[in-house]
């Protein structure tokens, strides 16, 4: 069986990732690893970025280009 990940992508570091644990508790399934990505500046910036390619950019690579601490949480 393969295990399942939720991959959640927050623009700051602290109170959204507290936020985004609490929804975890509440309403994802527990068997299910969840993996906080911050992009650290303004989620719209990220926005710019991926439709800059018509959204056919893989967004996880996007945050390992702007983060590489993002690539030992993957």
């Amino acid at each position: 069986m393969t295990k399942e990940y939720i991959v959640a992508i927050s623009d700051g570091e602290k109170s959204e990732k507290q936020i985004i644990e609490n929804i975890q508790k509440i309403f994802f399934i527990k068997d299910k690893d969840l993996i906080i990505l911050p992009f650290k500046t303004d989620i719209f910036t990220l926005y710019k970025v991926l439709n800059e390619d018509n959204f056919h950019t893989d967004i996880i690579e996007v945050l390992i280009e702007t983060d590489l601490e993002i690539k030992k949480n993957i």
